[in-house]
């Protein structure tokens, strides 16, 4: 009879001799019966998968309450509750400290390791600092709220920004915790719970509510998240705290990540709405955010393996091969781009059809600046690179590169955003995150020695841009938004197409998607792996 697998419940096993029934919220764990055996990393394909499809539901949820929000209400109302969310979402990233980031890193280094006592200390360590952290975070933000006459417009707002920081510092946690365990099914799970309550509870409370009814929808919207972490996390013991030394390398970690994040944030995030706020106006806000979300919505590809990278390749750091991670990031680059690209690519062209449709007539000004943003989403291929930094433990460089980005971002809205408004923001957005990402793939290639694999991406690029020229086409003859229906599909042979002729894709890049497909349903497995085999001549 197969030994039982054990699961993390407050430390103890399941009866031995039969399998158990596994509750939604347990966490599978390694025998730490050996905690000396190097676990085989899990399957990089499987662990992205399910990471893709707890991303996707994220996207999902808030896609339609943005909407929701843009169409209910007015855009001024809509710039006001957009700087407020935005403004969460930084105290969120301070408050943090790094410590998701720190328990995703060591908690997946002490699961590759079997130590499952390793890595159920450190997760409760790190459980009582961030409620600790939380509640501090919580207290300033009221009191920023309070007194700050520059946010005195969200005053009345600031009890359910207060919950929401707390709710997305709790989800935060316990998507680190999640990853760290390689518990990607239970996370999908969640954010399904989470999207489909966000987009309801908003809806209702801008029926009922208007602004504060639409932030209260978003506060009821973290709840499954933040019960989910006090669920897995509270119930985290061990026998023995975790190691002075282990705790000082989980600070060194997290800190250094939680500078490259606020930094990384100066270049990467909402920070133009600062500055069209404090220049233009609470409308601009919401013409920006608009087209910001439309770009966010092409470009979050990126994060649906980004989170299960960073703990494979730290999960890699427990193996003697180097090799293993240079070909996993060439591989996870160019299988992302055959996917990014066209997607940001036709979504540019499209614009002019989708932006209106989604959220209403009022925000047709933003089409031109969601079209280059969507585009010079792009760029976002980098977030493979990104991970592979991270679980090489070099989020130092990323603190000490994004400090010229942010510097430029600041500078550009100290002087260009008052002059050029929306047009300058997303100019300058765009420019600053290319020289981020050239830097950045010039430190994998010159410090962690990891080729970059730039032939294939500019051949990938040149087939998307074959699928956006049809889409350009036909938006140019002023075709009907129906025609995207039939369009879409000849700009996806086209790319296609491209694709093969160019031979952007390796053999071990068909076999990494062969295996993606074969997990497809049996409808859907065949067509896809015959079509896989094809795109890279594989017989």
């Amino acid at each position: 009879m197969p030994r039982a697998q054990r699961y993390v419940t407050l430390g103890h096993p399941a009866p031995a001799g039969r399998a158990p029934r596994v509750p939604f919220f347990r966490l599978p764990v390694s025998d730490a019966s050996t905690p000396s055996q190097t676990k085989p990393a899990p399957s990089l394909a499987r662990s992205s998968a399910w990471n893709a499809l707890a991303s996707v539901l994220t996207v999902l949820g808030r896609a339609g309450a943005t909407v929701l929000v843009a169409r209910g209400l007015a855009p001024e109302q809509t710039g006001l509750l957009v700087l407020g969310l935005w403004i969460v979402e930084m105290a969120a990233l301070v408050v943090g400290l790094g410590l998701p980031s720190g328990l995703t890193r060591f908690g997946a280094v002490a699961a590759g390791r079997g130590d499952e006592s390793e890595l159920r200390a450190l997760s409760a360590w790190i459980w009582r600092v961030q409620l600790a952290l939380l509640g501090l975070g919580a207290l300033a933000l009221a009191l920023s709220l309070q007194w700050g006459s520059a946010l005195a417009v969200l005053r009345p707002l600031t009890p359910g920004f207060c919950l929401l920081l707390v709710g997305q510092g709790l989800g935060s946690l316990l998507a680190g915790r999640l990853a760290a365990s390689q518990a990607f099914p239970r996370a999908a799970g969640l954010q399904a719970t989470a999207a489909g309550l966000l987009v309801v509870a908003v809806g209702l409370g801008i029926q009922l509510g208007g602004v504060s009814g639409a932030l209260w929808g978003y506060v009821i919207g973290q709840l499954p998240l933040a019960f989910g972490a006090l669920y897995v996390l509270g119930r985290d013991q061990a026998p023995t705290p975790p190691t002075a030394p282990l705790k000082r390398e989980v600070w060194r970690f997290a800190l250094a990540s939680w500078s490259a994040g606020l930094v990384s944030a100066l270049v990467w995030s909402r920070l133009e709405l600062a500055f069209l706020a404090r220049s233009v106006g609470s409308e601009a806000v919401a013409q920006f955010s608009v087209a910001l979300s439309m770009a966010g919505f092409v470009s979050q590809l990126p994060l649906l393996v980004s989170g299960a990278l960073v703990s494979h390749f730290a999960s890699n750091a427990a193996h003697p091969d180097p090799g293993r991670n240079q070909q996993a990031y060439a591989s996870a680059t160019r299988v992302l781009a055959s996917v990014l690209f066209p997607t940001c690519f036709m979504a540019s062209a499209a614009m002019p059809v989708l932006l209106p449709w989604l959220f209403g007539p009022a925000f047709a000004p933003a089409v031109p600046i969601a079209a280059g943003l969507a585009a010079a989403s792009a760029l976002n291929v980098s977030a493979v690179g990104s991970a592979l930094i991270h679980g090489a433990g070099r989020a130092g460089f990323i603190t000490r590169t994004c400090l010229l980005g942010g510097g430029l971002t600041i500078a550009s809205g100290l002087l260009l955003v008052p002059w050029g408004g929306t047009v300058a923001a997303a100019a300058s957005r765009a420019v600053v995150q290319g020289l981020m990402v050239g830097i950045g793939c010039w430190y994998i290639a010159r410090r962690l020695h990891t080729p970059v694999p730039l032939d294939s991406l500019a051949r990938t690029a040149v087939a998307a841009a074959l699928a956006a020229g049809a889409i350009a086409l036909l938006m140019a003859a002023a075709a009907p938004p129906w025609s995207l229906l039939p369009g879409l599909p000849v700009a996806l042979g086209l790319y296609l197409w491209g694709l093969r002729q160019l031979k952007a894709l390796t053999i071990s890049d068909g076999e990494a998607l062969d295996r993606w497909a074969g997990r497809l349903p049996a409808a859907l497995a065949g067509p896809a792996q015959r079509t896989v085999r094809w795109l890279v001549r594989w017989p």
